[in-house]
């Protein structure tokens, strides 16, 4: 079994930038030709922004707001192959973001500029 060579993928990140909408592109319509992949077809395009992370060019912070958000689209992702549609009444969850941030007290407000950074190498 092969290793992966780490020093390939630091030395090439913008080639691989380059190439990401690409294979974003061609995976999209590739899962759009089958009817049962049609739906998620769109998460394929979550792989450009997606590569900016992986690659380490951005950092990512691991606040409330983007908590609730992978929340969100497990929740209802999982619940849908149930066949419980829970799209609708689950944006309900997006209006405690705003609430907990106002709620939040001013020492920890300053301390969220010091959120842990998860960087993926």
């Amino acid at each position: 079994m092969k290793k992966i060579n780490i020093s390939f993928l630091k030395e090439n990140k913008g080639k691989i930038m380059a190439v990401t909408p690409f294979v974003s592109a061609i995976l999209f319509i590739v899962l759009v030709t089958y009817q049962a992949t049609r739906p998620f077809a769109w998460i394929s395009l979550l792989l450009i922004p997606g590569m900016l992370f992986l690659l380490g060019i951005w950092k990512l912070k691991f606040t409330y707001p983007i908590f609730i958000t992978i929340l969100y689209f497990v929740v209802c992702l999982v619940l849908h192959y149930q066949n419980i549609e829970i799209w609708h009444p689950a944006w309900v969850v997006f209006l405690t973001i705003p609430i907990v941030e106002i709620l939040k007290p001013e020492e920890a407000k300053k301390e969220s500029d010091e959120d842990i950074v998860i960087d993926i190498k």
